[in-house]
């Protein structure tokens, strides 16, 4: 499966974006492209040679053409789509498992704490190559990017460029979403992971609370001790353990940016022993929180 990847930490730098009437007997225009392309077919029906091989494109349809790619007319066509012309140094193209790059992003993403620069490591989307969008919100969505962005008077200024750029991206990232939906595996694989992003997420909102296996049980309708291995299995951690560093994460967050005590903060992300705390704090962080509040 041909798939592009975007690395976030760079600015997608968008030259144009428009829209196009093609009506026979005009034919679609025969070029060599100096940067990626994207085109999403509203309506009718796009036929074209790219790299001598056949791409048809129907409403609802998105394609992404790779730079250098030669693109020719099939034959007339009588559509409408809107295009982009993008470029980036961090856009590569690649052959693969799909399913498997986001997913593994998704779980580094997880697994990183909220307080440091290090999950922007992940901060990358994936979109494929050739998307079929038969969801009717989601294409009322894109239109209504591409039309706010392509009909737009004014482009020349720097913050409309910037604006160009943020709808874009903006439009990436929920390509990627619907990707990762429309990607067929197995049923039993999804629910899986999926159940382990559902208490990764209530932990992250809820790491204060008292988090034990009669509630995992019954916000997620799992037995635990089959939530906790497949949440090892993701995560390489227990359910406990994840719960417990997002806790320090917290902890060491308050104890640099705050004056409050170390029981204050004890009690405050969910302890109620203080010494638990402290001691536990020593077993993650390898220091005490005294000893890394004043280092």
């Amino acid at each position: 499966m041909s798939y592009f990847t975007f690395d976030l930490r760079e600015t997608v730098k968008v030259a144009v974006m428009g829209r196009e009437h093609l009506i026979p007997p005009t034919l679609h225009c025969q070029r060599k492209i100096k940067c990626y392309v994207l085109y999403f077919v509203t309506q009718g029906k796009l036929t074209l040679m790219v790299n001598d091989e056949p791409v048809e494109l129907l409403p609802g349809d998105i394609y992404i053409f790779n730079r250098h790619d030669v693109q020719q007319p099939n034959e007339t066509s009588d559509c409408e789509y809107f295009f982009v012309h993008f470029d980036g140094d961090k856009i590569e193209k690649h052959q693969g498992d799909y399913i498997e790059c986001v997913r593994r992003k998704n779980l580094e993403f997880i697994k990183a704490s909220p307080y440091s620069l290090e999950r922007y490591d992940n901060f990358n989307i994936s979109v494929r190559q050739h998307i079929q969008i038969k969801d009717k919100n989601n294409i009322d969505y894109l239109v209504e990017k591409f039309r706010g962005s392509a009909l737009a008077k004014e482009n020349s200024s720097i913050r409309r460029s910037f604006e160009l750029c943020a709808n874009f991206t903006a439009i990436l990232i929920r390509l990627e979403k619907i990707c990762e939906r429309n990607v067929v595996s197995t049923k039993r694989e999804s629910q899986t992971y999926n159940t382990v992003r559902k208490i990764a997420d209530y932990i992250n909102k809820n790491y204060n609370e008292d988090i034990n296996g009669e509630m995992v049980e019954k916000l997620f309708s799992i037995n635990y001790d089959y939530a906790n291995r497949i949440f090892k299995g993701y995560l390489d951690v227990s359910i406990i353990r994840y719960r417990n560093e997002r806790r320090i994460d917290r902890a060491k967050f308050l104890l640099s940016a705050t004056e409050k005590s170390i029981e204050e903060i004890s009690s405050e992300i969910g302890f109620e022993d203080k010494y638990y705390f402290s001691r536990l704090f020593t077993k993650l962080e390898g220091i005490s929180p005294l000893a890394y509040r004043n280092k």
